[in-house]
């Protein structure tokens, strides 16, 4: 008789143990799966997806491509921006709008100098954020610390922060963007000049008696609005007249304006002896250094503080040119002119036919 065990003898494989416990305690592995995913889940929408989101955002890149800073008032101006966000990936991303707050990097505080609404938008790797025509209220601090490194810098850092609810299709995220924007100064109006100068014999009406253009260099991408700016002219650090750059706007470029000026010729040449001692090097070559330096910036007959101050310690200095100078006001001089009943012709003195601002501070 065969006496070897039957196969039903055998212990069970692992595979068949394995099924018989799973099978056995199927409810409570059930119930185990439940609660991991009960906690999990909420990890991951809340956690790991923001981290995405967040680490995307981090990865992208806003570009200003264009700001007008128009309609300048004590405490508000209206803004346009146009700017690009490129993110890392090209999937869509949506987003809510959001109250960007923008301010100066290196500012004195962390507050931010004014806080524009974006509309929504949906980001699929390249999309134009901005805002059009905004009256935005200022920090006016904030504020004239910004315009007072535009102006004087040659590059300006811009921060541009908010809370963002992000869409990933339908999963939402509260991440936070914060980006920096290098962009180019004026650089001290680097390349400023003034050109085709001329004294007025006799002074118009007003008193204006110099008239000259102006070429303001504006390096950076945005239009600013300034407004009336009245200047003091100075030869060696003496006063020696003003003058006045009436509306003001300073687009990207060269930007040329007319200059109507009053001069104290009588102060000028009671210090000429001075002015030729101190300028010697220069008038050899035919050239006299004049400064100008902002007394007041005004729009529509309001002073715009934060332009005046940030300005004031802004001087401009430019070479006129004397030959130039003595040509052009000679030929102010000599203009010839008819009258219109045909009766008198000839060379006039004094034909001053410019178009002059009615008052000058």
């Amino acid at each position: 008789m065969d006496s070897s065990p039957s196969s039903s003898s055998f212990p069970k494989s692992k595979r068949q143990s394995l099924r018989r416990h799973c099978t056995k305690f199927r409810w409570f592995y059930l119930l185990g799966g439940v609660v991991v995913l009960a906690i999990m889940l909420p990890v991951f929408f809340l956690v790991i997806l923001r981290a995405i989101a967040q680490r995307i955002l981090n990865q992208s890149s806003l570009t200003l491509i264009a700001a007008d800073i128009m309609n300048p008032r004590p405490h508000s101006v209206d803004l346009t921006i146009n700017s690009t966000l490129h993110l890392p990936v090209d999937i869509p991303v949506r987003i809510d709008p959001l109250a960007l707050n923008l301010g100066s990097v290196h500012g004195s505080s962390n507050s931010p100098f004014a806080q524009v609404y974006i509309p929504g938008t949906t980001v699929g790797g390249t999309a134009v954020l901005g805002v059009q025509n905004q009256t935005t209220q200022l920090n006016n601090q904030q504020w004239l610390e910004y315009v007072r490194s535009m102006i004087f810098q040659e590059t300006v850092t811009l921060s541009a922060t908010a809370r963002v609810n992000a869409f990933l299709g339908k999963l939402k995220s509260n991440v936070v963007f914060n980006k920096e924007i290098i962009q180019k100064g004026m650089n001290s109006f680097s390349g400023f000049s003034i050109q085709d100068p001329q004294i007025l014999f006799p002074p118009a009406d007003n008193g204006t008696n110099f008239i000259a253009t102006v070429s303001l260099p504006n390096p950076s991408v945005m239009t600013l609005e300034i407004g009336t700016v009245v200047l003091d002219l100075k030869i060696s650090g003496d006063i020696i007249g003003n003058a006045t750059l009436q509306n003001l706007i300073l687009k990207p470029g060269n930007q040329s304006s007319p200059l109507y000026g009053i001069l104290n010729l009588e102060r000028i040449k009671s210090n000429i002896g001075t002015i030729i001692k101190a300028q010697s090097e220069a008038l050899e070559n035919g050239h006299l250094l004049i400064d100008s330096v902002v007394k007041l910036v005004t729009y529509d007959g309001v002073e715009v503080p934060y332009y005046t101050e940030a300005m004031h310690n802004l001087t401009l200095t430019a070479e006129l040119a004397l030959g130039e100078l003595g040509l052009d006001t000679l030929g102010g001089m000599l203009k010839v002119v008819k009258v219109l009943d045909g009766e008198l012709s000839g060379i006039v003195l004094g034909d001053n036919s410019v178009e002059l601002p009615s008052t000058l501070a």
